[in-house]
């Protein structure tokens, strides 16, 4: 702001000494005009440069997320310990390239073209995971780097099958925590609204 305020002086004296030569009334509000618009490009972008984003600090029950580069609709769940998503025809590779490692290969579905995509990850730990209809299941956990608004990070995700809930992938404490989000019951999608960036979470329904 130091800098604006210098500049605008200089352009103020500039204005003086031009108009003091200038007998032709017409010749001085064109000169006018001209300084006028230079100081106001010059206060724009003074404003713009000003501009930062806040960091995300509020989500909405529901979210728009980016996993591997797919954009999801995500439901917020403040009770489920560790986030979790959508997987088809699990299946667990022991030792596949290490003795000590686990891996899993899965199909995610990107919900825009409904392609079935083939993933292969390592197994980070395995959760198990208490249901109403029998005994707890072994989920194995796997890590992607995902962006919610300008967030981008590293986050472990349960896999399981979701196919009869309405969103693919559920938002859980460990990455609510590992930021310290709040979440807000009563709205949707804050984290692409306060986005100051232009956002490429924009989700566009399946078309199946």
């Amino acid at each position: 702001m130091l800098c604006y305020g210098v500049f605008s002086a200089i352009l103020g004296v500039q204005l003086l000494q031009l108009i003091a030569n200038q007998t032709n009334p017409s010749s001085i509000i064109k000169t006018c005009l001209i300084m006028y618009q230079i100081w106001l490009i010059s206060f724009s972008s003074n404003l713009l440069a000003g501009q930062t984003c806040a960091p995300l600090k509020i989500i909405g029950s529901k979210e728009h997320i980016s996993i591997a580069g797919i954009n999801f609709e995500a439901l917020v769940d403040t009770g489920a310990k560790t986030s979790s998503l959508n997987a088809q025809q699990i299946k667990i590779i022991p030792g596949k390239y290490s003795q000590s490692t686990h891996w899993v290969s899965f199909f995610i579905e990107d919900p825009q073209s409904g392609t079935m995509l083939k993933q292969l990850k390592p197994v980070i730990r395995f959760i198990h995971v208490l249901t109403h209809s029998g005994p707890p299941r072994k989920r194995p956990v796997v890590q992607y780097q995902i962006q919610l608004g300008q967030l981008t990070q590293n986050i472990q995700f349960s896999l399981s099958d979701r196919q009869n809930f309405p969103q693919p992938v559920l938002i859980g404490q460990n990455l609510l925590q590992q930021n310290a989000l709040l979440v807000d019951s009563s709205q949707y999608f804050l984290a692409t609204k306060n986005n100051c960036h232009t956002s490429s979470l924009e989700f566009k329904p399946s078309l199946k």
